[in-house]
């Protein structure tokens, strides 16, 4: 329900396609370790009142504000032992 609401309003319009997942991911666990109580509410509940809409709202901004590096590359895993020089990170 997070995704679905930060998407409608917008907050994924600035976020690059190849970044989406990593926000989804990183905005869900940060919605469960900062703000439980709104999680909490929303599992239980299934509705998202125009009060707890606001307490989302606000949450997000701050999430995109403060904890989220749009900029940041996409989690890579390392190369194989025993890959390639071609596959090895250069120095």
């Amino acid at each position: 329900m997070l995704i679905i609401f930060a998407g409608n309003q917008g907050f994924l319009d600035d976020v690059p396609i190849e970044q989406v997942a990593r926000m989804e991911r990183e905005l869900l666990d940060h919605m469960h370790q900062r703000f439980p109580e709104i999680t909490g509410e929303l599992e239980k509940s299934k509705k998202l009142t125009d009060e707890l809409a606001k307490r989302v709202t606000s949450a997000i901004t701050d999430f995109k504000a403060n904890h989220f590096d749009k900029a940041a590359p996409a989690r890579v895993s390392a190369p194989a032992a025993g890959a390639p020089a071609s596959e090895q990170p250069s120095a």
